[in-house]
């Protein structure tokens, strides 16, 4: 689901459109997991995939979207755990010791977070809308 939706910001939605992303246990960096099938997806997720490493580059470079990560260091399908974690984005992250990727979705301090950062949005003024010197052309 975080990484549809961050190839949704990125690739698909008008520039400006998508200002807040909550991503929870999304494989960024992709996850050794995905080395066991053999299926598109599968393939797309491995670490150092040319969608993820496409993916990253727009991440990156986009100043307009404010990324928010939850990941736990006992994730059992993004292995390892520091892959759903996006570099330079620090401050927007909840890191936790929950034993499974789908604790995530039952934990509440999961969704203590999200509700924080949600409010946090909602009273926060963006900054004016500047688009990005240079678009990277997307991968065929």
């Amino acid at each position: 689901g975080g990484l549809v939706a961050s190839y949704y910001a990125e690739e698909i939605a008008p520039f400006g459109k998508v200002s807040h992303l909550i991503s929870i246990g999304t494989p960024f960096a992709g996850t050794r997991t995905a080395c066991i099938q053999s299926c598109p997806a599968s393939r797309a997720m491995r670490p150092g995939s040319d969608l993820l490493s496409h993916l990253n580059e727009k991440i990156n470079a986009n100043t307009y979207t404010r990324y928010c990560q939850v990941a736990t260091t006992g994730d059992n399908i993004v292995y390892p755990y520091q892959s759903a974690l996006l570099k330079g984005r620090e401050e927007d992250r909840l890191l936790l010791d929950i034993p499974d990727h789908l604790g995530l979705l039952f934990s509440p301090k999961v969704a203590r977070q999200i509700i924080f950062w949600l409010r946090e949005t909602l009273s926060a003024e963006r900054p004016p809308l500047k688009k990005p010197q240079k678009r990277l052309v997307p991968h065929p």
